[in-house]
């Protein structure tokens, strides 16, 4: 795919296919690929991503509660993140790579002594590259952060022990459209929370030069 296609064609996924096989080799391969070349300081790789086959209905409740989408609305009235009710899911987490960080930078620090982290950066690198490779290869993704809201019981369903910080929902997409899903926590069917489509009406963009500087 080219490379303007493939920007253009990742969305944040809401709405799952669940009748369309996904190949696990491929996100295999593209767990490779971001391995190989995504960047990441000085190689420490201070993450880890595990792959989980989300086909258990009491974690995929748990998960889906866990990650409530508006604090402010109850569950009978919250639009939910059904990115996590994906069929697979990458959870992202932190790896100590501390002792590495003084054995390259002895002296780069924080004034209270503690040596700096770039865990978080790294994993948003990380999750791009994945979620392009994915899509290269034609597979969806949907990203969810709200996994924070109880990150150590997340973490136990990935067999972690640090905090999942990240998800990103694995599989096929139905396509545009403010689909319905089956939402676990209400044991009924609610529409997506939005058409991806619509993002620029939900979520207002700003202005490009508010974002980018071009000081030339």
């Amino acid at each position: 795919m080219e490379w303007q296609d493939l920007i253009k064609a990742r969305e944040n996924t809401f709405a799952w296919d669940y009748d369309k096989e996904v190949n696990v080799d491929d996100i295999k391969q593209a767990m490779i690929d971001a391995y190989n070349y995504a960047p990441t300081k000085n190689l420490k790789y201070p993450y880890q991503a595990i792959l989980l086959k989300n086909d258990n209905p009491e974690v995929r409740k748990e998960i889906m509660t866990i990650c409530h989408r508006n604090a402010d609305l109850d569950i009978e009235d919250d639009p939910g993140n059904p990115q996590v009710l994906a069929p697979y899911l990458i959870g992202f987490t932190q790896r100590d790579v501390r002792d590495l960080e003084v054995l390259y930078q002895k002296t780069y620090t924080r004034p209270s002594g503690d040596v700096v982290r770039y865990d978080h950066l790294e994993i948003g690198i990380l999750a791009t590259y994945l979620m392009l490779g994915l899509k290269s290869r034609g597979i969806d993704t949907g990203l969810c952060q709200n996994c924070a809201n109880n990150a150590e019981r997340t973490a136990e369903f990935f067999g972690v022990y640090e905090p999942v910080v990240l998800l990103l929902g694995v599989g096929h997409s139905k396509g545009p459209g403010r689909h319905m899903y089956f939402d676990p926590r209400i044991n009924k069917k609610r529409p997506i929370p939005y058409d991806p489509s619509d993002k620029t009406v939900i979520y207002p963009k700003p202005n490009f030069e508010k974002i980018f500087k071009l000081n030339i």
